[in-house]
């Protein structure tokens, strides 16, 4: 079992998390809404939010995600994208 000291460094307070990113704590609840920010609910309802440390600096230090790609785009003239000069 974990003492009180290591369970405060394993699991961060959502105001932790806001003063370490410099953003404010309402953005961070919208991040972790949004499943940007790994996080735990500590019991059933509108119970606490912490964010496990290791997966806070996991997601800190990853390489932001890439964005989709995007379909190539079409050649003028040709419906199917192909050069001018292709046969039909």
């Amino acid at each position: 079992m974990l003492s009180g000291v290591h369970e405060r460094e394993a699991l961060m307070r959502v105001r932790d998390v806001a003063d370490e990113l410099g953003q404010h704590p309402a953005t961070i609840y919208r991040k972790i809404t949004a499943g940007e920010i790994p996080s735990v609910r500590l019991g059933p309802g509108r119970a606490a939010i912490r964010v496990p440390r290791a997966e806070f600096e996991r997601w800190l230090f990853s390489p932001p995600p890439k964005p989709p790609a995007r379909e190539a785009t079409m050649g003028a003239g040709s419906p199917r994208g192909g050069l001018e000069g292709d046969a039909a």
